[in-house]
Protein backbone atom coordinates (compact mmCIF):
# COMPACT_ATOMS: atom_id res chain seq x y z
CA UNK A 1 0.00 0.00 0.00
CA UNK A 2 1.37 3.37 -1.06
CA UNK A 3 0.73 4.71 2.65
CA UNK A 4 2.54 2.47 4.26
CA UNK A 5 -0.10 -0.30 5.02
CA UNK A 6 -2.49 1.73 7.26
CA UNK A 7 -5.92 1.68 6.62
CA UNK A 8 -7.02 5.31 6.90
CA UNK A 9 -10.27 5.90 9.37
CA UNK A 10 -12.26 8.41 10.29
CA UNK A 11 -14.14 8.58 14.02
CA UNK A 12 -17.29 9.40 14.11
CA UNK A 13 -19.77 10.17 17.27
CA UNK A 14 -23.43 9.16 17.96
CA UNK A 15 -25.86 10.61 20.43
CA UNK A 16 -25.83 8.14 23.28
CA UNK A 17 -23.20 5.92 22.41
CA UNK A 18 -20.26 6.26 24.76
CA UNK A 19 -17.28 6.22 21.91
CA UNK A 20 -16.24 6.85 18.94
CA UNK A 21 -17.06 4.45 16.08
CA UNK A 22 -14.17 3.54 13.70
CA UNK A 23 -15.37 4.08 9.95
CA UNK A 24 -12.61 2.71 7.37
CA UNK A 25 -12.21 5.62 4.64
CA UNK A 26 -11.52 3.99 0.80
CA UNK A 27 -9.50 5.70 -1.22
CA UNK A 28 -8.04 4.62 -4.71
CA UNK A 29 -4.02 5.03 -5.04
CA UNK A 30 -4.58 7.67 -7.70
CA UNK A 31 -7.12 9.28 -5.79
CA UNK A 32 -4.68 9.31 -3.01
CA UNK A 33 -1.74 10.56 -5.43
CA UNK A 34 -4.66 13.47 -6.62
CA UNK A 35 -5.18 14.69 -2.94
CA UNK A 36 -1.11 14.67 -2.13
CA UNK A 37 -0.49 16.59 -5.49
CA UNK A 38 -3.29 18.97 -4.69
CA UNK A 39 -2.32 19.75 -1.14
CA UNK A 40 0.95 20.76 -2.41
CA UNK A 41 -0.34 22.78 -5.03
CA UNK A 42 -2.41 24.73 -2.69
CA UNK A 43 0.19 24.90 0.43
CA UNK A 44 2.83 26.28 -2.35
CA UNK A 45 0.37 28.81 -3.50
CA UNK A 46 0.08 30.36 0.03
CA UNK A 47 3.63 30.01 0.55
CA UNK A 48 4.23 31.74 -2.41
CA UNK A 49 1.68 34.51 -2.40
CA UNK A 50 4.41 36.92 0.11
CA UNK A 51 6.93 36.22 -2.56
CA UNK A 52 4.94 37.14 -5.89
CA UNK A 53 3.69 40.68 -3.53
CA UNK A 54 6.96 41.98 -2.45
CA UNK A 55 7.95 41.43 -6.50
CA UNK A 56 5.87 43.58 -8.00
CA UNK A 57 6.75 46.61 -9.27
CA UNK A 58 3.61 48.22 -10.62
CA UNK A 59 1.16 50.36 -8.58
CA UNK A 60 -1.70 49.19 -9.13
CA UNK A 61 -5.08 49.02 -6.73
CA UNK A 62 -4.62 46.59 -4.00
CA UNK A 63 -7.14 44.16 -5.19
CA UNK A 64 -5.63 44.17 -8.55
CA UNK A 65 -2.16 43.74 -7.16
CA UNK A 66 -3.54 40.14 -5.10
CA UNK A 67 -5.00 39.35 -8.00
CA UNK A 68 -1.82 38.77 -9.96
CA UNK A 69 0.35 37.63 -6.91
CA UNK A 70 -2.45 35.03 -6.71
CA UNK A 71 -1.84 34.50 -10.43
CA UNK A 72 1.44 34.30 -10.38
CA UNK A 73 1.75 32.08 -7.36
CA UNK A 74 -0.28 29.60 -8.92
CA UNK A 75 2.19 29.76 -11.53
CA UNK A 76 5.51 29.53 -9.74
CA UNK A 77 3.67 26.41 -7.46
CA UNK A 78 3.13 24.17 -10.48
CA UNK A 79 6.73 22.79 -10.10
CA UNK A 80 6.29 21.82 -6.57
CA UNK A 81 3.21 19.90 -7.69
CA UNK A 82 5.01 18.06 -10.65
CA UNK A 83 7.77 17.24 -8.39
CA UNK A 84 5.00 15.89 -5.78
CA UNK A 85 3.14 14.30 -8.90
CA UNK A 86 6.63 12.17 -9.66
CA UNK A 87 7.62 11.44 -6.43
CA UNK A 88 4.18 9.65 -5.54
CA UNK A 89 3.99 8.12 -9.02
CA UNK A 90 7.15 6.31 -8.67
CA UNK A 91 6.26 5.39 -5.03
CA UNK A 92 3.10 3.80 -6.21
CA UNK A 93 4.68 2.27 -9.19
CA UNK A 94 6.81 0.74 -6.38
CA UNK A 95 4.11 -0.78 -4.25
CA UNK A 96 2.57 -2.55 -7.63
CA UNK A 97 6.11 -3.68 -7.80
CA UNK A 98 6.21 -5.17 -4.44
CA UNK A 99 2.26 -6.16 -4.76
CA UNK A 100 2.59 -7.74 -8.83
CA UNK A 101 6.66 -9.65 -8.89
CA UNK A 102 5.25 -11.61 -11.84
CA UNK A 103 4.95 -8.63 -14.10
CA UNK A 104 7.96 -7.26 -13.80
CA UNK A 105 10.32 -7.06 -17.02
Amino acid sequence: MPNGGITPTVVTDRPGESGGRMVPVLMTPLAIVAVRVARTWLQSVLGLIPVALMTSTSDPTPADLFLRALLTAASWAVGPAVICLLQNSVELLAAIDVKTPWMRA
